[in-house]
C-alpha cells in the first residue's frame, strides 16, 4: 500500500470509528458491561489494524531500542519527569480556576473508580500505542515538517478529546503535545508508547490514593 494511502486510512479509522461508536453505543459513564466490552473489542481491532499497517516500522523501532537501551531509558525518564511536572502545574492551575468543581487538585474524575478495569485496559494498554501511531508517527510522516506537525497534532488532538471523546480536560491536550515533542526527539513509536503507558499508569494510580 502507498504510504500516503496508509496514513489517510489510519486517520480515517481513528477519527471516524469513535464517532460511529459514540452514536451507536450508550455513554461510557453508563457502566453497561456489554457496552464497555464492545468498546474494548473495537479499540483492540483498531490497534491490531494499525500494528498490521505499521508492522515494519514497529519492528525497526524495537531493534533500535535493543541496540540503544541506555539512551532510550534516559529519554523515557526525562520525558516522564517533564510530563509529571506539566501535569501537576496544569491540574493546579485548572483547580484554581475552577475551585468550586469539587475535585481534588490532581485527581481526574469519578470514572476511574466507577469503571477501573475498562480504563486500565483502554488508557494504559490500548490507547498509548494507537495515539502514538496516529498523532505522532502518522502526522509526522504525512507532513514532514516539524512546525506543521506540531500545530496539526495539537489542533486535532484538541478536537479528538473535546469533540469526539467529549473529555474537555486541558491536561490531556498539553501532555499530548509534550509527547509529540518527545517523538520529534526520538522518532521511535515504541519509546513514546512506553512513556505514554507509564505516565497513564501513574495518573491511574493517583486516583486511588
Amino acid at each position: 500500500m502507498n504510504n500516503y494511502k496508509k496514513y489517510i486510512l489510519t486517520l480515517l479509522i481513528f477519527f471516524i470509528v469513535p464517532l460511529i461508536i459514540n452514536s451507536l453505543l450508550p455513554s461510557i459513564g453508563s457502566n453497561n458491561i456489554i457496552d464497555l466490552i464492545l468498546r474494548l473489542a473495537i479499540t483492540s481491532l483498531i490497534l491490531l489494524t494499525f500494528i498490521y499497517l505499521f508492522y515494519f516500522e514497529i519492528v525497526n523501532d524495537l531493534k533500535y531500542i535493543k541496540n540503544n537501551k541506555k539512551k532510550v531509558i534516559i529519554n523515557i525518564i526525562l520525558y516522564l519527569f517533564i510530563l509529571i511536572i506539566v501535569f501537576m502545574i496544569t491540574k493546579i492551575v485548572m483547580f484554581l480556576i475552577n475551585h468550586n468543581s469539587g475535585n481534588t487538585i490532581l485527581k481526574i474524575d469519578f470514572l476511574y473508580k466507577k469503571i477501573p478495569v475498562y480504563l486500565f485496559i483502554n488508557n494504559i494498554i490500548l490507547m498509548p500505542l494507537i495515539e502514538t501511531i496516529v498523532f505522532r508517527h502518522t502526522f509526522y510522516k504525512f507532513f514532514k515538517n516539524n512546525l506543521l506537525f506540531l500545530i496539526t497534532s495539537l489542533v486535532l488532538l484538541a478536537i479528538y478529546y473535546i469533540y469526539i471523546l467529549n473529555i474537555p480536560d486541558i491536561y490531556l491536550i498539553v501532555t499530548g503535545f509534550i509527547l509529540s515533542l518527545a517523538y520529534l526527539k526520538n522518532k521511535n513509536i515504541l519509546t513514546i508508547m512506553i512513556i505514554n503507558m507509564i505516565f497513564n499508569l501513574l495518573v491511574f494510580l493517583l486516583n486511588f490514593l
